[in-house]
Parts: structure tokens; C-alpha cells; sequence
């Protein structure tokens, strides 16, 4: 109950309970859910049931993604108002899937290359290209390129990640002699007639 108390709640089987707290649902994150310090674990499926509640005020669904201990498994099950504050926080898994579906909604902004200067390659393999289309990775690792917001030492590790394509020189004309090095260094250029 002190760990958990949403959940434990929720699994009481208490109608009674449940609808009251339900019906009141803001009172209750702000004077119990979010005031128990130990309250840190309640589960993956309840987070996502109260980040889609329509009824749970913006400000209350962020001091919970900020206070409760968790990891959203697919970005996509969550409102994507709350995605920016759940990747500053590392609240979602690092995948590809995640990654590109983020990526797909709001382009390489500051929050993914924040997310990639905080050495989450060691947590993503070889994008396998069989599950997204080719053209979408393909502008994925060209605006990497041009990213000046990521560090070169993580771009190199991401770019190696993408590596199954060759950048046309035509294209990374506009990055620096740094990043062109790098792609030159791990044969990432195409080098056209």
C-alpha cells in the first residue's frame, strides 16, 4: 500500500473505494498519490491508465511522471503532450521504435539529441531496416548528421548504428569537417562520379 498505492487500490476490488477516488481523482494524486514518499512503484499499466486519464489535470500527470519510479515500454500508449518529459527523464525504454515514433511526431529536436549525448547507444543494437521503411531511416541519420546538438563521440556511435547506408557527399556538404571525417573514417560515403 505504501509502495504501490494506486495499484493496491485498484487491485482491492473496493468499488466503493475505487469510484470515490475515481470521481475525485485530481484530490486524491495530490494529497495521497503524490504525498506517501515511499509511493514510487506503482505499476507500468496503472502509469499508463493515469497519464490517458482525460480526467487528471496536465500539471498532476507530470509531478507523476517526475515522482514515480517506472519505464513506458511504448511510447505510443501515452498522450504525446507528456512524451518530451518522459524521454528528459529516461522514463521510456530506449528502442528504435520509441526513438523513431518520437522522432516521426517531433523531428530531432533538443530533447532527442539530449537523449543521444546521454550515451543511450549502449542501449540500442543495429537498427534492423526490415522493421521501418528505408526512406524514414534514411532522413533519421541525415538530419543526425547535420544535428550540431549531438556530440561528435555519440554521433560517430549512432551513425555506426545506421551504418547500413552510404551518405552521398552531395548531401553532408553543409556539416563539419569533423562529422565528414568520421563518415570517411568508417566508409559511410559514397563517393560519386
Amino acid at each position: 500500500l505504501k509502495k504501490a498505492n494506486y495499484s493496491t487500490i485498484i487491485r482491492s476490488n473496493c468499488d466503493c473505494l475505487i469510484n470515490y477516488i475515481n470521481r475525485n481523482i485530481n484530490e486524491y494524486i495530490e494529497r495521497v498519490l503524490l504525498k506517501l514518499d515511499t509511493n514510487k512503484e506503482e505499476s507500468e499499466e496503472i502509469i499508463i491508465e493515469l497519464l490517458n486519464n482525460e480526467d487528471i489535470l496536465e500539471i498532476n500527470k507530470i509531478k507523476i511522471i517526475e515522482n514515480e519510479s517506472f519505464i513506458i515500454s511504448l511510447i505510443e500508449k501515452i498522450p504525446n503532450n507528456l512524451w518530451n518529459r518522459l524521454l528528459e527523464l529516461l522514463k521510456v525504454k530506449i528502442s528504435w521504435n520509441n526513438i523513431l515514433t518520437y522522432y516521426k511526431k517531433f523531428g530531432l529536436n533538443n530533447i532527442l539529441a539530449e537523449l543521444f549525448n546521454n550515451s543511450i547507444y549502449r542501449e540500442l543494437s543495429p537498427i534492423n531496416i526490415d522493421d521501418f521503411s528505408e526512406d524514414k531511416i534514411n532522413r533519421f541519420g541525415n538530419e543526425i548528421i547535420l544535428c550540431n546538438e549531438i556530440k561528435d563521440e555519440y554521433f560517430e556511435k549512432l551513425i555506426l548504428i545506421l551504418s547500413y547506408n552510404k551518405y552521398d557527399l552531395e548531401y553532408i556538404k553543409d556539416t563539419s569537417k569533423e562529422r565528414v571525417e568520421i563518415l570517411i573514417k568508417n566508409k559511410l560515403i559514397e563517393l560519386n562520379n
